[in-house]
């Protein structure tokens, strides 16, 4: 298994997600709609959050970078989880997240999505980084909208869920050009607020 940085923000701990954090994620996990808008049905058992968890710690190629489980500080709960999924080494990747509604429109998810966007680009040298979300998830669209990503158009049919439903996706992206070019300012204001250990 691939060492894990700990990530660190002015209110968030980002460690990769571990068995014992099944509970948590099933408070979630079991909310209708919450899976619904990421990608994946609700959860009706504990066992099926517990599966999530291994699926993704040992199923994985060694390589991909994550989930990491968000503790919301001075706790180390899961309140949520971020990713860098459908993953190529020195390439690209693409932002998934999730998170308990008790934590939304807190400006959680924005600040650990910048975290996020500093490790892909600083740490495994991506060279762009995209996000989609469903046209009606009105969080996700909101969340984009804030961050410093570049709006690219409507996929449609983009993704199956695992009912067989076909969905369309909006995609945003940024690329290592625009992070070291246009954004630079912005992302070393970032930089001083977040700490990443190996």
């Amino acid at each position: 298994m691939r060492r894990y940085p700990l990530i660190e923000t002015e209110r968030l701990v980002l460690r990769l997600i571990r068995a014992s954090d099944a509970a948590a994620v099933f408070e979630y996990a079991k909310i209708p709609g919450i899976g619904e808008a990421a990608g994946w049905l609700t959860h009706t058992t504990m066992k099926e959050s517990k599966r999530f968890i291994q699926d993704v710690l040992f199923r994985r190629t060694p390589h991909e970078p994550g989930p990491f489980a968000l503790t919301l500080k001075p706790s180390d709960a899961l309140i949520g989880v971020i990713e860098l999924h459908t993953f190529v080494a020195g390439f690209k990747a693409q932002l998934g997240m999730v998170i308990h509604p008790d934590y939304q429109r807190q400006g959680l998810m924005y600040e650990a999505t910048l975290a996020m966007l500093v490790y892909g680009f600083e740490h495994l040298n991506l060279k762009r980084i995209s996000y989609h979300y469903f046209p009606d998830n009105a969080a996700s669209k909101a969340l984009c909208e804030k961050l410093p990503l570049m709006y690219e158009g409507l996929a449609r049919h983009h993704f199956m869920m695992p009912d067989g439903r076909l969905k369309d996706s909006h995609v945003s992206a940024i690329t290592a050009k625009d992070y070291k070019g246009q954004y630079a300012s912005f992302f070393k204001g970032v930089k001083d607020k977040v700490n990443i250990d190996f």
